[in-house]
Protein backbone atom coordinates (compact mmCIF):
# COMPACT_ATOMS: atom_id res chain seq x y z
CA UNK A 1 0.00 0.00 0.00
CA UNK A 2 1.34 3.27 -1.09
CA UNK A 3 1.28 5.69 1.49
CA UNK A 4 0.36 9.29 0.50
CA UNK A 5 2.57 12.72 1.40
CA UNK A 6 1.50 14.78 4.61
CA UNK A 7 2.08 18.44 3.68
CA UNK A 8 4.17 20.30 6.91
CA UNK A 9 1.91 22.67 8.40
CA UNK A 10 4.09 26.16 8.37
CA UNK A 11 6.90 24.58 7.02
CA UNK A 12 9.59 26.40 4.96
CA UNK A 13 13.35 26.83 3.67
CA UNK A 14 15.51 28.95 5.96
CA UNK A 15 18.87 29.49 6.60
CA UNK A 16 19.74 29.10 10.30
CA UNK A 17 22.74 28.76 12.86
CA UNK A 18 22.45 25.24 14.35
CA UNK A 19 23.86 24.18 18.01
CA UNK A 20 24.47 20.39 18.83
CA UNK A 21 25.37 20.00 22.26
CA UNK A 22 26.05 16.64 24.21
CA UNK A 23 27.64 15.33 27.07
CA UNK A 24 31.19 13.61 26.59
CA UNK A 25 31.62 10.90 28.34
CA UNK A 26 28.02 9.84 29.53
CA UNK A 27 28.99 6.24 29.03
CA UNK A 28 31.67 6.53 32.16
CA UNK A 29 28.80 8.27 34.38
CA UNK A 30 25.80 5.60 33.53
CA UNK A 31 28.27 3.28 35.08
CA UNK A 32 28.60 5.11 38.42
CA UNK A 33 24.61 6.77 39.20
CA UNK A 34 21.63 4.68 38.89
CA UNK A 35 18.85 5.11 36.64
CA UNK A 36 17.30 8.19 39.05
CA UNK A 37 20.41 9.72 39.27
CA UNK A 38 21.51 9.52 35.92
CA UNK A 39 17.85 11.27 35.24
CA UNK A 40 18.21 13.79 36.90
CA UNK A 41 21.82 14.88 35.71
CA UNK A 42 20.21 14.58 32.50
CA UNK A 43 17.58 16.48 33.48
CA UNK A 44 19.38 19.11 35.10
CA UNK A 45 21.88 19.60 32.10
CA UNK A 46 18.39 19.84 29.39
CA UNK A 47 17.54 22.83 31.84
CA UNK A 48 20.47 24.76 31.67
CA UNK A 49 20.63 24.32 27.94
CA UNK A 50 16.99 25.70 28.05
CA UNK A 51 18.19 28.23 29.80
CA UNK A 52 21.80 29.19 28.00
CA UNK A 53 20.19 28.57 24.50
CA UNK A 54 17.08 31.62 25.04
CA UNK A 55 19.29 33.83 26.80
CA UNK A 56 21.02 34.40 23.57
CA UNK A 57 17.95 34.50 21.48
CA UNK A 58 17.91 30.71 20.34
CA UNK A 59 14.99 28.24 20.03
CA UNK A 60 15.57 24.48 21.57
CA UNK A 61 14.44 21.97 18.53
CA UNK A 62 14.53 18.67 20.80
CA UNK A 63 16.40 16.82 23.48
CA UNK A 64 18.04 13.83 22.47
CA UNK A 65 19.57 10.89 24.76
CA UNK A 66 22.06 13.03 26.61
CA UNK A 67 22.32 16.17 23.78
CA UNK A 68 20.05 19.40 22.21
CA UNK A 69 20.06 20.13 19.34
CA UNK A 70 19.20 24.14 19.04
CA UNK A 71 19.28 26.87 16.28
CA UNK A 72 19.72 30.66 16.40
CA UNK A 73 18.82 33.19 12.96
CA UNK A 74 20.80 33.31 10.14
CA UNK A 75 24.21 35.31 11.42
CA UNK A 76 23.71 34.52 15.26
CA UNK A 77 27.47 31.86 15.09
CA UNK A 78 28.43 34.38 18.05
CA UNK A 79 25.25 34.08 19.85
CA UNK A 80 25.55 30.45 19.89
CA UNK A 81 29.05 30.09 20.66
CA UNK A 82 28.19 31.96 23.54
CA UNK A 83 25.25 29.79 24.45
CA UNK A 84 27.60 27.17 24.04
CA UNK A 85 29.99 28.81 26.81
CA UNK A 86 28.02 29.90 29.24
CA UNK A 87 26.86 26.16 29.26
CA UNK A 88 30.15 24.90 29.43
CA UNK A 89 30.71 27.19 32.54
CA UNK A 90 27.52 25.63 33.94
CA UNK A 91 28.90 22.38 33.37
CA UNK A 92 31.16 23.00 35.93
CA UNK A 93 28.38 23.58 39.15
CA UNK A 94 26.52 20.84 37.69
CA UNK A 95 29.41 18.19 37.98
CA UNK A 96 30.16 19.63 41.74
CA UNK A 97 26.09 19.35 42.79
CA UNK A 98 26.48 15.66 41.33
CA UNK A 99 30.17 14.79 41.95
CA UNK A 100 31.11 13.56 38.14
CA UNK A 101 33.51 15.36 35.97
CA UNK A 102 31.38 16.80 33.16
CA UNK A 103 32.57 18.28 29.44
CA UNK A 104 30.53 19.29 26.89
CA UNK A 105 31.03 18.32 22.97
CA UNK A 106 29.36 21.44 21.02
CA UNK A 107 29.31 21.86 16.86
CA UNK A 108 28.10 24.86 15.36
CA UNK A 109 27.18 25.31 11.67
CA UNK A 110 25.15 27.59 9.59
CA UNK A 111 22.69 26.03 6.79
CA UNK A 112 19.86 25.90 4.98
CA UNK A 113 16.81 23.78 6.81
CA UNK A 114 13.97 22.89 6.36
CA UNK A 115 11.73 23.89 9.43
CA UNK A 116 8.21 23.32 9.91
CA UNK A 117 5.37 21.34 11.99
CA UNK A 118 6.30 17.58 11.76
CA UNK A 119 4.64 14.25 12.46
CA UNK A 120 2.58 13.08 14.26
CA UNK A 121 2.09 15.35 16.98
CA UNK A 122 3.02 19.07 14.92
CA UNK A 123 5.96 19.43 16.52
CA UNK A 124 8.59 22.23 15.81
CA UNK A 125 11.35 20.98 13.97
CA UNK A 126 14.41 20.79 11.62
CA UNK A 127 15.65 18.81 8.80
CA UNK A 128 18.33 18.86 6.02
CA UNK A 129 22.29 18.35 5.23
CA UNK A 130 22.93 20.82 7.18
CA UNK A 131 21.82 19.82 10.34
CA UNK A 132 23.25 16.24 9.55
CA UNK A 133 26.69 17.88 8.63
CA UNK A 134 26.29 19.53 12.32
CA UNK A 135 26.26 16.65 13.96
CA UNK A 136 28.85 14.93 11.89
CA UNK A 137 31.36 17.67 12.44
CA UNK A 138 32.92 15.65 15.47
CA UNK A 139 32.28 14.33 18.70
CA UNK A 140 33.84 14.45 22.05
CA UNK A 141 34.96 17.28 24.24
CA UNK A 142 35.43 20.69 22.63
CA UNK A 143 33.71 23.13 20.90
CA UNK A 144 33.72 22.60 16.60
CA UNK A 145 32.37 25.59 14.64
CA UNK A 146 32.09 25.56 10.52
CA UNK A 147 33.29 28.22 8.26
CA UNK A 148 30.43 30.05 7.63
CA UNK A 149 30.54 30.38 11.66
CA UNK A 150 33.59 31.26 11.73
CA UNK A 151 33.44 34.19 9.47
CA UNK A 152 30.33 35.98 11.97
CA UNK A 153 33.28 36.10 14.64
CA UNK A 154 34.63 39.37 15.25
CA UNK A 155 38.49 39.35 14.46
CA UNK A 156 39.54 39.65 18.14
CA UNK A 157 37.59 36.38 18.86
CA UNK A 158 39.29 34.35 15.85
CA UNK A 159 42.78 33.59 16.97
CA UNK A 160 42.27 30.49 19.40
CA UNK A 161 40.31 28.59 16.68
CA UNK A 162 42.25 25.69 14.72
CA UNK A 163 41.37 25.19 11.28
CA UNK A 164 40.47 21.38 10.85
CA UNK A 165 40.38 19.35 7.20
CA UNK A 166 36.57 18.63 6.29
CA UNK A 167 35.78 15.15 6.36
CA UNK A 168 35.79 13.75 2.87
CA UNK A 169 32.40 12.57 1.89
CA UNK A 170 31.45 10.43 -0.71
CA UNK A 171 27.92 9.89 -2.10
CA UNK A 172 27.48 6.35 -3.84
CA UNK A 173 26.00 6.59 -7.58
CA UNK A 174 23.16 4.27 -7.55
CA UNK A 175 23.20 4.05 -11.73
CA UNK A 176 25.49 2.54 -12.04
CA UNK A 177 28.11 5.18 -12.52
CA UNK A 178 31.91 4.51 -11.76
Amino acid sequence: MARSRIPLANASERKLVILVVDLAGTTRLISQMDAGELAELINTFFAACGDAVTAHGGRIVTFLGDGCLAVFPEGAGVDAIDAAADLRNAMNDIGKEFEVSLELGVNVHQAIVAEGDYEPDGRYNVMGTGVVHTFRMGAGPGMRISEPVYRQLPNERRGAWKKQQPPATYTFQADGAR
